[in-house]
């Protein structure tokens, strides 16, 4: 299987592909972004290349209430006042360019000086990303939650979510946030569109 356009991969990493690919009946990628990929870019031959799109359940999103949404705010000691609520949630890794999304929210606060921005995840860039955000002093904007298990609660807070990844295979938090009618504002990347 094939989750990502990754767009990392060296030449040497292609060759390798193309030599796994030579033992295997069908390679699975869960976007056409990510097969055409592979065919154009890796080389695969496209009678190998299958698409199955990465899924969700319809009844793993619980319905957002008032009730709901007031909730979550208690839960991340957060406020009504507290507007727009950004979420990004995944890896804290160079590919998701989470550093982007701050130097958006540095410009943001001057326009919404009550907003936050919930970063959930935990990864390499995580140290980084909160010194970055303390140096343009937006500490008090943002919150570094770590890996997060409930992400009912988290889309449930969420005015908008946020992906500004330079490539996905098909992002399980776009189709999330897409079920509970939240809108995303994402980076046009392969996978992603």
């Amino acid at each position: 299987t094939e989750m990502a356009v990754d767009l990392w991969k060296s030449k040497f990493h292609f060759m390798i592909d193309r030599k796994l690919a030579g033992y295997c009946d069908y390679i699975v990628g869960n976007s056409d972004a990510v097969n055409q990929f592979y065919l154009d870019i890796v080389g695969i031959e496209p009678e190998k290349l299958y698409r199955i799109y990465s899924g969700i359940e319809n009844d793993e999103a619980m319905p957002i209430t008032s009730d709901s949404k007031l909730n979550a705010l208690h839960t991340l000691k957060l406020t009504r006042e507290n507007h727009p609520v950004i979420l990004f949630a995944g890896r804290l890794a160079e590919q998701k360019r989470v550093e982007d999304l701050l130097k958006a929210a540095d410009i943001l606060q001057h326009l919404y000086p009550e907003m936050k921005v919930i970063i959930a995840g935990d990864g390499p860039l995580k140290t980084q990303l909160m010194q970055f955000s303390k140096d343009v002093a937006l500490n008090d904007k943002v919150l570094f939650l770590g890996h997060f298990q409930d992400m009912n609660t988290l889309y449930a807070a969420a005015d908008i979510v946020v992906l500004p990844s330079s490539y996905e295979g098909l992002p399980n938090v776009v189709l999330e946030a897409q079920l509970r009618s939240i809108p995303v504002v994402a980076a046009a990347a392969p996978g992603t569109t």
